[in-house]
């Protein structure tokens, strides 16, 4: 109570408890707040290897800090401020970015029965796919400029090694896991980004051996909450948090040598940042 007297700050106000699985990007403070439930588990692991966490938690980092940058966050300042802080080509350019989002996702529909399908809202979920795809984008890049970083360090370790091995061979990883130990890192990466938003996930035990897949996310739904969710949540559906989201990079397609216009592998991609 004795904080009512005090100056409002946007920094000592919490809105979700600290166990709880989730992150959130909060416009008015201009932080992102990652909850210590989600930085476990399911989502994050020491142990894994690091494409894999890149890919899954990473993703969660850069979904909530793309949130300062779409269509509501872009709306404040550094001080988390409401003020128009772009300049009218930059406003232009974005809107135009962000309508390919909105016609994208629109096409994408949900059969809740036999007889009803929906479609996806593409304006009401466009701020949370702007940070999905380009959370994805942002965890990736990171982790290419991880590996960039320590394959010099390796080269300058060893003159035997090639100066100009191409990123996308198979590189010795400091962890492995049986069965997975052909895949690239890049291959690993979009594993992990997938297994965050899917209906499964790959749990390992403490020898690194892939165990079975089980549910990550609450997403078998009854048709009424199925439908309640199209219309009113401002995330799409998982399947298209995962399929879109790859397929507007062509990272994904080049990794596992999607065919040219493939659903996987379009010829039209859609990106803001």
């Amino acid at each position: 109570m004795s904080s009512l007297s005090r100056p409002f700050a946007v920094d000592s106000v919490y809105f979700v408890r600290s166990f709880d699985p989730d992150a959130l990007y909060l416009s008015a403070g201009t932080s992102i707040n990652l909850m210590a439930g989600i930085m476990q588990g399911a989502f994050y692991d020491p142990a894994w290897p690091e494409a894999l966490n890149y890919g899954s938690f990473g993703e969660i980092i850069g979904h909530e800090l793309t949130h300062g940058f779409d269509t509501i966050g872009r709306q404040y300042d550094a001080s988390g401020n409401v003020r128009e802080w772009w300049d009218d080509q930059t406003r232009e350019r974005f809107d135009e970015r962000a309508r390919c989002f909105l016609d994208q996702y629109q096409n994408v529909t949900v059969r809740i029965n036999r007889t009803r399908v929906l479609s996806v809202d593409g304006e009401l979920t466009l701020g949370e796919n702007i940070a999905d795809n380009g959370g994805s984008r942002a965890a990736y890049f990171a982790l290419m400029e991880l590996l960039r970083e320590r394959e010099s360090r390796r080269v300058a370790k060893s003159e035997q090694r090639s100066r100009n091995r191409p990123l996308g061979g198979r590189r010795q990883r400091e962890v492995d896991i049986k069965g997975m130990e052909l895949y690239s890192d890049e291959q690993m990466f979009f594993m992990g980004l997938a297994s965050v938003r899917s209906e499964g996930l790959l749990v390992i035990d403490g020898g690194y051996r892939v165990l079975n897949v089980v549910q990550k996310l609450c997403v078998r739904q009854t048709p009424g909450e199925e439908e309640s969710r199209v219309l009113t949540d401002s995330h799409a559906p998982n399947s298209a948090r995962v399929n879109l989201v790859l397929a507007n990079m062509e990272e994904f397609s080049t990794a596992f040598g999607c065919p040219p216009g493939s659903p996987m592998n379009p010829v039209k991609r859609c990106r803001v940042w």
